[in-house]
């Protein structure tokens, strides 16, 4: 019984890992097919600006989906080996770096220009911003994926070496990204903050960072501080 679970646990993760890598693809593809071009027509940015906020979006775009090609190859049978697929394509995962490293000046650019705020995709009604976050979250999404992958993979498996290998690499790669992520997740919340006030207030600034975050109780009412 254990070990049916634990079959049933591993290619749970697997299909969940090919499904959000799905999504990611698609939140990629609107950017280049319906945000630049949507963003465009709104003529408040400069090409200059327009060139900061896209020009990575096709190369993040053709890595991923060459990714997902053969993760889909791979299966999401019991057997199925994957570790390989990540160290093959760690590297690449790199060309994500020069984005999250300008994430911040993104976010000042967009500031800046308050009206790109009534835009919403029609798919979801998610705005640009949301998008633009995800390059920042999905490598150290697959750290989780793959620590997840090793608890749930006989030592026997053909796959568990290749899966420990693809860890400590894709974990080395975070590190070298993590400063870079760590300033735009942050950049993130701190817009996230500004855009739910209820009066306009510019918080984003080169120099405010987000020190602490408390959930409080004020007057009986549970508070965000």
């Amino acid at each position: 019984e254990s070990s049916h679970k634990l079959i049933k646990k591993r290619i749970s993760i697997l299909q969940e890992m090919q499904e959000t890598e799905k999504n990611y693809i698609h939140d990629i593809q609107m950017l280049i097919d319906f945000w630049e071009p949507n963003v465009r027509q709104l003529r408040i940015f400069n090409e200059s600006e327009l060139s900061q906020i896209f020009k990575d979006f096709p190369t993040i775009y053709k890595c991923h989906q060459s990714f997902l090609e053969s993760l889909k190859q791979r299966g999401c049978e019991f057997s199925a080996i994957v570790g390989d697929v990540f160290l093959e394509f760690s590297d690449y995962f790199k060309l994500s770096l020069p984005y999250i490293s300008s994430y911040h000046t993104i976010i000042q650019i967009l500031n800046s220009k308050p009206r790109i705020l009534t835009l919403n995709d029609p798919e979801n009604g998610k705005d640009l911003t949301s998008y633009l976050i995800t390059p920042v979250q999905r490598i150290p999404r697959y750290i989780l994926y793959l620590k997840e992958l090793l608890k749930k993979t006989p030592t026997f498996h053909p796959d568990y070496i290749e899966l420990e290998l693809a860890s400590s690499r894709i974990q080395n790669i975070t590190i070298e990204m993590d400063i870079s992520t760590k300033k735009a997740q942050q950049m993130n919340e701190i817009w996230m903050i500004q855009k739910s006030l209820t009066k306009p207030f510019s918080l984003i600034s080169p120099n405010r960072c987000l020190k602490y975050t408390l959930d409080i109780t004020f007057k009986s009412e549970p508070c965000h501080l």
